[in-house]
């Protein structure tokens, strides 16, 4: 579905963006990759070695992007559990999840790492349920079955089962950890999903957080001219007591001058594309008064939002995905 422009850019300022506009937005990055297997495909057999060595060398590599999600402090907000469906629209999610866990009612985090936006293959989701473990072995068992090879995997690591499943062209291996931590990664990372959730953790303060390293190769936003000299970009939202939401951009750049240039293009961007007639009614104004500020060898924007903005761009968000509407208690 394609997405009307001020739909994308309202949508890329708030919670839950990432999901709703990552088919649209991103920027497949230029890999060398083979076809996808069909479901009931034999997987290749890989020597031990070579498991621990893709292990290891994702666990160095530049992540790409990195989501984290603090679901515990989301549904506890007004309006926090209406976002739940929108952030299933994670397409991993999607096809293993979607009506077995809820990631704000079901999850206390959610924490995604991966190469990119759009390929996720290599995307790592880990996930601290605020279900029983029951309940979270039964939606993992759910999810096994569902791919024609499904069942438990041989991960070979004492006290962690894992299961194989498919999902997004690709087959996919979900661990569970000791205690209310589930992991779905790649096969090939089986050794570094089996520790992730010893390092999955909140941003502070932040009810959620997108780090996109490399931002121009992973996603493009109409009228934003950046180039590589911007080499990284946070995007953080803090809930405020009032139901409003502080939205907060910060981008590193290679120098001082390329923070210039970057922060020209992004008030350029607000001032000529993105705050159109069209964004200004869909968001109630969100970006009346908002622009980028050089700060040093970065940028920052920031993005405050009342109650009733965080109520348009939720209605926003679900009109996009074909959710009810709703705000949730």
């Amino acid at each position: 579905m394609r997405l009307h422009r001020a739909a994308i850019v309202a949508a890329c300022t708030v919670l839950a963006a990432t999901f709703a506009c990552a088919k649209e937005n991103a920027v497949r990055p230029i890999v060398i990759e083979s076809p996808p297997p069909p479901p009931d495909a034999k997987p290749p057999e890989h020597a031990k070695e070579e498991i621990v060595d893709a292990a290891s060398r994702n666990l160095t590599a530049p992540a790409g992007m990195t989501m984290i999600l603090d679901s515990a402090v989301l549904r506890a907000l007004p309006r926090g559990l209406a976002f739940g469906p929108v952030i299933a629209a994670l397409p991993v999610w999607r096809e293993l999840l979607r009506g077995r866990l809820d990631p704000v009612r079901d999850a206390d985090l959610v924490w995604v790492r991966g190469p990119s936006l759009v390929h996720t293959e290599h995307a790592m989701i880990v996930v601290r349920a605020n279900v029983t473990e029951g309940v979270l072995d039964g939606a993992v068992t759910a999810a096994s079955k569902g791919y024609a090879r499904g069942g438990a995997f041989d991960a070979g690591i004492a006290g962690t089962p894992a299961f194989r499943a498919y999902a997004e062209g690709a087959e996919r291996v979900i661990v569970r950890p000791p205690g209310k931590w589930m992991t779905i990664a790649a096969p090939a990372d089986i050794d570094a999903a089996a520790h992730a959730h010893e390092r999955a953790a909140v941003v502070n303060g932040d009810v959620y957080h997108v780090t996109l390293d490399d931002p121009t190769k992973l996603i493009r936003l109409p009228g934003l001219a950046w180039n590589a000299d911007v080499t990284r970009v946070d995007f953080g939202v803090r809930a405020r007591a009032d139901g409003g939401a502080d939205m907060t951009v910060v981008g590193a750049c290679v120098d001082e001058a390329a923070a210039e240039a970057a922060t020209a293009a992004a008030n350029d961007a607000i001032t000529t594309t993105w705050n159109t007639m069209g964004v200004r009614l869909i968001t109630r104004n969100i970006l009346a008064n908002v622009a980028a500020v050089q700060e040093g060898s970065g940028f920052r924007v920031a993005i405050p939002a009342s109650a009733d903005q965080v109520q348009a761009i939720l209605a926003l968000l679900q009109a996009m995905l074909g959710l009810p509407s709703g705000g949730g208690p």
